[in-house]
């Protein structure tokens, strides 16, 4: 077998004259499996000898264990500031010797059945969320024999509410920089319109109270599509753009670019989420930056993870702050 493979059990099953699924009770230590000793010797055996390391998720699902952690990104995004968030809650885990399986969602809000049927089929250890569950959906996993639920939030956060607000502080900027004539580019991505009809909510009704005038731009999918959506902007006499998210900002400034409009001197841009990428972009994208409170006292998730019932690692909401960069300036004079 070349150096580069992974050993398989039907590698470790072959070479200890037994079958896959023996191989899989010994390792597992499976109740209920009665295997003679001289068997689980020669498994073990043969394991060793080729050096055959479980795949730690596999093991876990295998055996229903409680080693499992679920994350729950359902009400989430997803995006490279999900991906930061991600990896920081899966080391915590894995810190704890436990093993985290992520459950992207981030297209529907309150939409937990897919953690509910994963808690169903693992019988985790816990379930970490990024929201605090509702209480169907917590006495759910709770009688389905999950002990613990974690909340990276406390228990006043409602996503709804921070993804409206985030497209307030938008518009609020914009609007103290002497804008009264906006865009909003939407999210381009299939599945995320409930999630975008909260953010175009919060520009609307901060709009209506400052008194603004804001016109909605068809999705950018590509190049063309940007410059389309750029020129549209243009013509419907808004001097600015209030993006969906930081992703949506660089394709427009990609589309404002192709259109040879120059940003912010003849249009303003700006995004939300303040992803790594934004200071790298040409010219640097001012944005919406979510404070992270949570995920700071993630570390903190060891200790949490050795506990029952209900718990909070943050105890405040999340804040927005405006990350002043050079995609927005005042509007051009006539």
């Amino acid at each position: 077998m070349p150096a580069s493979a992974r050993v398989k059990a039907t590698d470790v099953a072959a070479a200890a004259g037994v079958s896959a699924a023996t191989v899989s009770y010994v390792l597992n230590s499976t109740p209920g499996q009665t295997i003679p000793e001289a068997t689980r010797a020669r498994v073990l055996a043969a394991a060793e000898s080729l050096g055959y390391v479980p795949n730690a998720t596999a093991t876990a699902l295998a055996r229903g264990s409680s080693d499992v952690v679920i994350i729950d990104f359902t009400e989430v995004p997803f995006g490279s500031l999900v991906g930061a968030m991600v990896a920081t809650l899966s080391d915590a885990v894995q810190d704890a010797g436990l093993v985290p399986i992520v459950e992207l969602g981030g297209r529907s809000l309150g939409d937990h059945a897919n953690v509910i049927t994963l808690a169903r089929a693992t019988r985790p250890r816990a379930v970490v969320t990024m929201a605090m569950l509702d209480a169907a959906t917590a006495e759910e996993l709770t009688s389905s024999g999950v002990p613990l639920l974690v909340s990276v939030m406390p228990a006043s956060y409602d996503a709804e509410r921070v993804i409206h607000d985030a497209a307030v502080t938008q518009v609020g900027h914009l609007a103290g920089l002497g804008h009264t004539r906006l865009a909003y580019a939407p999210a381009g991505t299939p599945g995320l319109e409930e999630v975008d009809a909260q953010r175009w909510r919060g520009i609307e009704d901060a709009v209506r109270a400052r008194g603004l005038r804001v016109t909605r731009l068809a999705p950018a999918t590509d190049v063309a599509s940007a410059v389309e959506a750029v020129e549209a902007a243009r013509r419907s006499g808004a001097t600015a753009i209030a993006a969906y998210n930081d992703e949506v900002a660089l394709a427009m400034l990609a589309g404002a670019h192709a259109a040879r409009v120059a940003v912010p001197r003849d249009l303003s841009i700006m995004g939300i989420d303040d992803i790594p990428q934004a200071q790298f972009a040409v010219p640097a994208l001012t944005s919406v930056r979510y404070s992270t409170t949570g995920l700071e006292q993630a570390v903190d998730l060891a200790a949490v993870l050795a506990a029952t019932g209900v718990r909070h690692l943050a105890s405040d909401a999340p804040t927005q702050r405006v990350i002043v960069r050079d995609t927005t300036a005042a509007p051009p004079t006539a």
